[in-house]
């Protein structure tokens, strides 16, 4: 079995990247300056990489591929699983000897059976490796993309590296180099996990790298962190990651990978604030009180904890309100579930939303001797604004009996919708049933908008 001619081959790297830097020593200055230019050398070889830019497919086209080959592997397998069949092996006597009849009856010689087996064994090693080639292909093809390839044939950027690294000199190391080197061996290694593990997401939506290696890191550091359970964390995380990506694209946002990252840290970390005073003031300030010595513990739950964190976050980043935090909120909820103490988080994550996603209000003010209603212009209500005076949830309160507030359920119900399709993700990613339960969406409720008496 061999791949068609048409299907264009898969470029990859003809330059081991630890062989471009000069980091390495030299002991003599004739071997300094032949291995400077034997860099700069590689370097230009680096702009014999255009003629891939228009060939090279991408990860996409080669799933295909990959899919064309387990289905032939798979037929390969079935046919050695019956050639190695010994009920049907008869003797060469009678009219078994034979070939017309013994094919007519389904029987075969014990030669006929070896010459079978040698050939569906010889098949089947053939579709292994077409299947293991197209894999490695689909690795290839997601570290050097067409983007990639175009920047490193790029004849203005390589005269720069050239020129940098002369600059460097070729007696020590480029740390920044190395660095690099390291984190591409690590992206690498965190494509072919998600290969292994069959979970298909793009290279540009998987986790973060840091968030990636920090989990593989813990297996075995504490009893809750077995293989199996990291494995569970990571699809999970992978999913609201990859919300956050498809939240993005789908409304011409911008967002920071780096900070990304740190929203997803933050979110598993909510439990750190447990006790501490910042949520407690937070919570004071938002129900109208003096201190937080006029609070009560009930009113510094997770929500307020993590409008507390967001509210801190954003501030930080100097990210605006609206839309632009929608995938930051994503990500942190990712977090959130990975810390694992909080309850019913697909709660919390509609009503953080709702304090983000601008919204109307409705006042009922008497305006010309009648009551009428007044609509402000669509702004974000802010985090906590749902710790009111006289309750320290009142989304739940809203849920249940209602509201005459027609912004307010208008962004609940956007807000809503947003955390439905995350739920539906982990779902079709097949995300572990515990950590599903404990997202919880069916714990969310759109409130009835009441009608305001005459």
């Amino acid at each position: 079995m061999t791949e068609s001619p048409q299907t264009p081959p898969v470029f990859k790297d003809q330059i081991p990247p630890a062989e471009a830097p000069a980091a390495q020593g030299a002991a003599t200055t004739y071997q300094a300056l032949n291995k400077l230019k034997a860099v700069e050398d590689k370097y230009k070889q680096r702009e014999g990489l255009s003629q891939f830019v228009e060939s090279q497919p991408t990860p996409e086209e080669v799933k295909g591929r990959i899919e064309a080959a387990k289905q032939a592997e798979e037929m390969a397998q079935t046919k050695l699983t019956e050639a190695l069949r010994t009920d049907n092996v008869v003797g060469e006597s009678g009219l078994n000897k034979l070939k017309i009849v013994r094919d007519l009856k389904g029987g075969r010689t014990e030669a006929e059976r070896a010459e079978q087996v040698g050939e569906a064994e010889e098949k089947t090693k053939r579709a292994i490796e077409v299947r293991l080639s197209s894999e490695d292909d689909y690795t290839a093809a997601s570290m050097f993309t067409k983007e990639y390839l175009q920047k490193e044939s790029d004849p203005q950027r390589i005269a720069m590296l050239i020129d940098a690294n002369s600059r460097r000199g070729p007696l020590r190391a480029s740390h920044e180099m190395i660095t690099a080197l390291h984190r591409q061996d690590l992206i690498q290694q965190e494509i072919k996990y998600y290969q292994e593990k069959g979970i298909e997401v793009p290279a540009d939506k998987m986790l973060p790298l840091e968030v990636f290696t920090s989990l593989r890191d813990r297996i075995g550091k504490e009893w809750k962190y077995t293989e199996e359970n990291v494995d569970a964390s990571i699809r999970m995380l992978t999913t609201f990651h990859e919300s956050a990506i498809d939240y993005t694209d789908a409304h011409g946002l911008k967002v920071d990978q780096r900070v990304l990252t740190e929203a997803v840290q933050q979110g598993m970390d909510i439990t750190k604030l447990i006790g501490s005073g910042g949520p407690w003031d937070f919570a004071a300030r938002r129900k109208g009180k003096s201190g937080a010595g006029n609070i009560n513990f009930s009113d510094v739950g997770y929500y307020a904890i993590g409008s507390f964190q967001l509210e801190e976050f954003f501030s930080k980043h100097r990210i605006p309100d609206g839309e632009a935090r929608v995938p930051y909120i994503m990500a942190y909820t990712g977090g959130v579930m990975e810390n694992g103490a909080p309850a019913m988080v697909a709660h919390h994550m509609r009503d953080w939303l709702v304090d983000t996603l601008p919204s109307t209000q409705i006042r009922r003010v008497r305006k010309e001797g009648q009551w009428v209603d007044e609509q402000t212009e669509p702004s974000p209500r802010g985090f906590g604004s749902l710790i009111t005076k006289n309750d320290s949830y009142y989304s739940f309160t809203v849920e249940r009996t209602g509201t005459y507030d027609k912004g307010l359920v208008d962004v609940m119900q956007k807000a809503g919708e947003i955390v439905h399709s995350v739920d539906q993700k982990m779902k079709d990613r097949r995300v572990e049933w515990g950590q599903v339960r404990q997202f919880a969406v069916e714990e969310i409720r759109n409130p009835q908008l009441l009608q305001p008496e005459q």
